[in-house]
């Protein structure tokens, strides 16, 4: 697989992650730790792991086969996703100006690259 889909795919999967993440920690509370014993709990905590770890992975996959100049610009796709998946997952809302704002460094990203 090209180096620009395993950081694409990375990117989406990391997304995700950061979204899930932020779910988990609005859940839990480390003052109260028999909340740990919660099943839902327990099976988030898995999956915010689990995800972070095929997204670092395919990550490392992606910087093994192409330079970081050459990926990096893939990193720009987090200020899509993350408020995307906010928005569906945690009901977020995106303003006017952030939308506005996310395009501007996607575009200023993907300008770099060319």
């Amino acid at each position: 697989m090209k180096s620009i889909y395993l950081a694409f795919f990375s990117a989406l999967i990391l997304s995700l992650d950061q979204v899930l993440f932020k779910l988990l920690v609005d859940k839990v509370s480390i003052k109260k730790i028999y909340q740990f014993a919660n099943f839902k709990i327990v099976l988030l905590l898995l999956l915010v792991f689990s995800l972070a770890f095929l997204g670092l992975s395919l990550w490392y996959l992606a910087l093994r086969k192409s330079g970081l100049s050459n990926i990096y610009s893939t990193t720009s796709l987090y200020y899509i996703f993350v408020p995307l998946f906010s928005f569906l997952i945690l009901k977020e809302n995106i303003s006017f100006n952030q939308a506005i704002g996310f395009f501007i460094i996607t575009l200023g990203a993907l300008i770099s690259t060319l």
